[in-house]
């Protein structure tokens, strides 16, 4: 057994290392085929005997991700924890973000508010949307916590910036095992960025919101004209972010209802986790999340952020309004101008974009609908 088996070949060959000291040249799982081994060696025992371990092994491989898929759908419920984190996470039960985003508004809006929300402040905002939407008692929604940054990665607090709302981290616990090999910190974490965007974009329409019928009870015929032009700048903003939060949640559902239906026939762990991925994957890109979308992103924050002080500024001059001054009515004007000229660079970049990404056009067609800024 020291030397070859049979001189006209080289399949068996000497292996130092090996008790035996005799070894295959081939590969058993990528050469061990009927078509690629010479005719000679089709019909040694040591062939047949790994093909049949290889073909147990397939056997195996097959009904264990069966079993799997058998676990996890019917008797873990995936699904419905797949669905949780798609309506609370992602905000896409309307009753809940308006409840949790109204909450945070007012908890972030103390007049003594110095620092960052607290986590039982976070929790009790949790909390109290939990009792206020309509799906209040489902069981997995105890699953949902408030997961708050560390000390590293928390900016400095400043009320009147969209940063005090950069802490709220919505988190799964998913259990029990194996649901934390498919809901994995990785992909949470994709969840959580998707859930940040869209939480500054309810938390501006929000403000927004609280401003127009004090802006509409203003009768005062000396300041009726300036805040007139108020009302169409908080207009224009406005329509703004409702058009971006109405593209951003259409985006969601469509992807969402594209994948769930893929769901039920995927065959195996892997594909399982390949189909998550590719929806996370262009989830993020939908929603200007990833790293080519970076510059345009920037965009968006820089509009949203000077929405954002328009409104702070028109809050505190509303209940002035009869003592206007010339000095205040343009520090308000300014942040409209401003507003215009991040609007015209993200209508640019749109109009150019479209023709690579389709999804582009509808919103560049509802943001600037018959020319609505017209600058």
């Amino acid at each position: 057994m020291s030397k070859y088996l049979q001189s006209d070949t080289s399949l068996l060959k000497v292996d130092p290392q090996s008790p035996y000291h005799v070894t295959l040249g081939l590969d058993p799982i990528e050469n061990c085929s009927d078509n690629s081994l010479p005719h000679y060696a089709r019909n040694l025992p040591i062939v047949n005997l790994l093909q049949e371990f290889r073909d147990s092994i397939s056997l195996q491989y097959n009904y264990t991700n069966a079993q799997l898929m058998d676990l996890l759908f019917n008797h873990l419920h995936l699904y419905s924890h797949l669905s949780c984190i798609h309506r609370y996470i992602l905000l896409l039960d309307g009753n809940f973000a308006d409840a949790l985003v109204s909450s945070l508004k007012r908890k972030i809006e103390e007049a003594n508010r110095q620092q960052h929300l607290k986590q039982q402040e976070l929790e009790e905002c949790l909390t109290a949307a939990l009792h206020s939407c309509h799906l209040h008692g489902d069981s997995y929604a105890s699953n949902l916590y408030f997961l708050p940054p560390s000390v590293s990665e928390r900016p400095p607090f400043q009320k009147r910036s969209l940063s005090c709302v950069e802490e709220v981290h919505i988190h799964y616990q998913a259990h029990p095992w194996p649901l934390g090999v498919i809901v994995t910190p990785a992909r949470l974490e994709s969840f959580t960025k998707v859930s940040r965007f869209f939480i500054k974009i309810k938390y501006i329409s929000c403000c927004l919101r609280s401003v127009w019928l004090p802006l509409k009870r203003v009768n005062s015929l000396h300041s009726w004209k300036t805040m007139r032009q108020f009302g169409v700048l908080r207009d224009q903003m406005d329509h703004f972010v409702k058009m971006l939060e109405q593209y951003v949640v259409t985006q969601m559902n469509e992807l969402w209802a594209k994948y769930i239906q893929c769901l039920p026939s995927v065959p195996s762990l892997e594909a399982l986790q390949n189909v998550l991925d590719d929806y996370l994957s262009i989830l993020l890109q939908r929603c200007f999340l990833n790293e080519k979308a970076a510059k345009f992103h920037l965009l968006l924050q820089q509009a949203l952020e000077t929405v954002l002080q328009f409104y702070y500024t028109l809050a505190a001059v509303l209940p002035m309004h009869s003592q206007l001054d010339l000095h205040i009515s343009q520090a308000v004007m300014n942040f409209g101008n401003l507003f215009h000229s991040h609007i015209l660079k993200v209508l640019h970049t749109l109009n150019y974009q479209q023709r690579k990404y389709s999804h582009l056009a509808q919103l560049l067609l509802n943001l600037n609908f018959n020319n609505f800024y017209e600058l």
